[in-house]
């Protein structure tokens, strides 16, 4: 059987027998997909790395980097880890809660590790069943990713691939190297830049160059001081500044769409039913009246 091929810019993660794939999302250089909660046979050699989170317990056979089988358990909160040029065979059968696969060139890889000061040898062959306090609630908030309908959103998947990357180095040592922060966040500088950039796809790694500090120190920092993710605010923020733009002028729905920061006018319509309960649309209507 001939399954698909994952594009992920100019390489191609090839699984000759693979799982379907529920859903995806890709961005400079990191891709996650959803995998349902079905049975599945994989057999590849990875040409990118490729980190796989359960949400539901899964059993079967598997062979990483080998020739010979063992029997596998893969549980909530768990992951594996397949950097590329390994080869892994793994056949399921059973599988009750959908997988989220994390995949990522080297670029995306080294970047984050070199902002969380973990060296690439901490990280290296095949590793499975690595759990931490916090996997099962990443496998989460990227599922929430997929039912939301966020795709092509940079920000959250720098967000993701940083948390998983630190997770897995966590879940490698008690003291991970990289959990020593880089410089101090300024806060107010952080929302100043948002603030100033709101209408472009901005990412993880913009806001923390700008601030002169890592990703990860950023992202931790940032929800410590506000409460909030800089997903979550930098969303707040849109929906904030499209009301105000709503009830102020005849500018079109899909301008202001476009001029806050959301990828459509439909993404826009469908962030205020879910945070207002009420569509761009009505929102005017409402304002005028």
């Amino acid at each position: 059987m001939t399954g698909p091929e994952l594009q992920h810019g100019s390489l191609t993660h090839r699984r000759p027998t693979a799982p379907e794939i529920g859903a995806r999302i890709a961005v400079d250089g990191i891709a996650t997909d959803l995998v349902p909660a079905k049975t599945y046979e994989v057999n590849f050699k990875a040409d990118v790395d490729v980190v796989t989170m359960a949400l539901g317990p899964s059993s079967g056979v598997k062979a990483f980097d080998s020739d010979k089988t063992s029997t596998f358990t893969f549980c909530p909160g768990e992951m594996y880890f397949h950097p590329s040029g390994s080869a892994v065979y793994a056949r399921s059968d059973r599988q009750d809660g959908e997988l989220v696969c994390l995949v990522f060139d080297k670029h995306a890889r080294r970047t984050v590790l070199d902002d969380l000061r973990i060296p690439a040898s901490r990280i290296d062959g095949c590793l499975g069943n690595l759990r931490t306090p916090d996997v099962l609630n990443i496998a989460r908030l990227a599922r929430r990713m997929f039912l939301s309908g966020r795709v092509q959103n940079k920000l959250l998947s720098e967000t993701l691939l940083t948390l998983v990357l630190a997770e897995l180095a966590a879940a490698l040592t008690t003291q991970p190297q990289g959990t020593n922060p880089t410089g101090t966040l300024n806060v107010d500088r952080a929302l100043e830049y948002i603030e100033a950039n709101l209408a472009e796809n901005i990412g993880l790694n913009e806001i923390a160059q700008a601030l002169g500090v890592s990703p990860y120190h950023f992202s931790r920092g940032f929800k410590s001081n506000t409460g909030l993710s800089p997903h979550q605010y930098v969303l707040e923020r849109r929906v904030a500044r499209a009301r105000e733009m709503l009830a102020g002028g005849h500018t079109t729905l899909a301008e202001i769409a476009y001029a806050v920061g959301f990828s459509s006018q439909a993404h826009m319509t469908d962030v205020f039913r879910k945070r207002l309960g009420i569509t761009p649309g009505a929102y005017r209507k409402e304002m005028a009246s």
